[in-house]
């Protein structure tokens, strides 16, 4: 009932002693409120950013920095995921250096890390690459996709490729992803391969 949510909300530890018979219990259902809220954060912040870009509130601001080190730093913040998992994430950095929204592009990673972590089957692999001037982004992961014109509706809106995830999921986080790289003049784009799903962000680079 109502009374019950109240209690959890305004003191947890103390409905966790009083429900919980033991230790190892009580971390289970620790951990389980720990997941509902990190997917309820997801959640709020999906919509926050989909509103801002209906919005048009979205304001681009581009300075000089090297994209490799930009992306070292943001797949730190997962270290801790994947070694909880016992998994290892694969990561092929080439030199890039670039103009473009540090803030808006780190939305654009967080989400394909995400996306990542929550879909992924494993051989999760991140990689950029530079040629010709132009540097392509790739985020890689096993996965079992059914049927081929999943791949082409990724970025719709609201929508999921696997149906059977019960999670919390706006499927909004690729469609933000595809509206911000085009505000930022980058191009977002998918391959499904050898049952390898791959979501590709490719752009300028100042060095060659």
């Amino acid at each position: 009932g109502s009374w019950l949510a109240g209690d959890i909300v305004s003191d947890p530890h103390y409905y966790i002693n009083q429900c919980c018979k033991d230790d190892s219990e009580k971390e289970k259902v620790l951990m389980e409120i720990k997941k509902k809220a990190e997917e309820l954060k997801g959640l709020i912040d999906g919509f926050y950013d989909f509103s801002r870009l209906v919005s048009k509130s979205y304001k681009i601001d581009k300075r000089v920095f090297n994209l490799d080190d930009f992306i070292k730093e943001e797949i730190v913040n997962y270290y801790d995921y994947y070694i909880a998992k016992g998994q290892m994430i694969d990561v092929e950095l080439d030199r890039v250096r670039c103009f473009q929204d540090e803030k808006n592009l780190k939305i654009v990673v967080d989400n394909l890390i995400s996306n990542m972590m929550k879909y992924s089957e494993g051989g999760d692999k991140i990689e950029l690459k530079l040629k010709d001037g132009y540097f392509e982004l790739k985020f890689s992961n096993l996965a079992q996709i059914e049927t081929d014109d999943s791949i082409e509706r990724v970025f719709e809106r609201n929508y999921t490729i696997d149906k059977s995830k019960n999670d919390a999921s706006s499927g909004l986080g690729l469609n933000i992803v595809e509206n911000l790289c085009e505000l930022m003049g980058l191009e977002a784009s998918v391959e499904y391969k050898d049952d390898v799903f791959s979501i590709l962000i490719t752009g300028k680079a100042l060095n060659k």
